[in-house]
C-alpha cells in the first residue's frame, strides 16, 4: 500500500480541487512558476503595446504589481495552510487524541506530506491498540495467576494446619503409649521383684 504513487490518488479526503489543480503537474514549484510566468508574460506584452503611453504603462505596472502581491499572498496561503493544519493536528495528537487526521488539501508536496502523516498515524493507532490489547491480556493473566496463587496459598495453609493437628495427635498418642508402656514396665518390674522374693 505504501508503494502506491500518492500523486495518482483519485479521491482526496478532506480537501477539494484548488484554483490551479487542473493545470499540469501538481507540484507547488510548478504552480508558482506558472503564476509568475503568466504575470511576467502579461507584463511584457502590456508594456510592449503601451510603450508609447507612459500614463497607461504606469497604471498597468501598478496593476501587475498588485496582481503580483495577490499571487504571493495566494501562494503563501497554498503553502502555509496545509502546514498550519498539520501543526494543529500534531498539537491535538500531543494532547492524546489519536483519532485526529490531517486534512489533505491537494495532490502536491503538502498533500503528500499530509497523506504520509495520516498513514503514520494509522500505523501508530494500530500499534497503540495492539499494545492496549496485549496489556489487557497481561492484566487478565496476572489476575488469573494471582487468584491461583491465593488458592495455592490457602491450600498450603490448610495442609499445614492439618499436619500440625496430626502431629499434635501423634504426639498425644505417643505420650499415652509411653505412659502405658511405663506403667506396664513398672508392673512387670514389680512382678519380677515379687517373683524373686518368693
Amino acid at each position: 500500500r505504501m508503494s502506491q504513487n500518492l500523486f495518482d490518488s483519485p479521491s482526496l479526503p478532506g480537501g477539494g480541487p484548488g484554483f490551479l489543480d487542473g493545470i499540469g503537474p501538481r507540484k507547488l514549484r510548478t504552480k508558482m512558476l506558472i503564476l509568475f510566468g503568466a504575470l511576467m508574460a502579461g507584463y511584457v506584452v502590456a508594456s510592449h503595446f503601451l510603450n508609447r503611453r507612459p500614463a497607461a504603462l504606469t497604471v498597468v505596472s501598478v496593476a501587475f504589481f498588485v496582481l503580483g502581491v495577490l499571487a504571493v499572498i495566494f501562494l503563501s496561503g497554498m503553502i502555509t495552510r496545509p502546514l498550519v493544519q498539520l501543526t494543529r493536528t500534531a498539537e491535538r495528537l500531543a494532547g492524546g487524541d489519536l483519532k485526529q487526521r490531517a486534512r489533505v488539501f491537494g495532490r502536491d508536496e503538502a498533500g503528500l506530506l499530509a497523506r504520509t502523516f495520516n498513514g503514520m498515524l494509522d500505523g501508530l493507532e494500530k500499534a497503540f491498540k495492539d499494545l492496549e490489547g496485549r496489556n489487557r491480556a497481561l492484566e487478565e493473566e496476572a489476575v488469573k495467576r494471582s487468584k491461583q496463587m491465593d488458592k495455592d496459598a490457602a491450600e498450603r495453609v490448610r495442609i499445614e494446619r492439618e499436619l500440625r493437628l496430626a502431629r499434635i495427635e501423634i504426639d498425644n498418642l505417643v505420650d499415652k503409649r509411653t505412659e502405658a508402656l511405663a506403667r506396664a514396665n513398672d508392673e512387670l518390674h514389680g512382678k519380677v521383684l515379687e517373683t524373686r522374693r518368693s
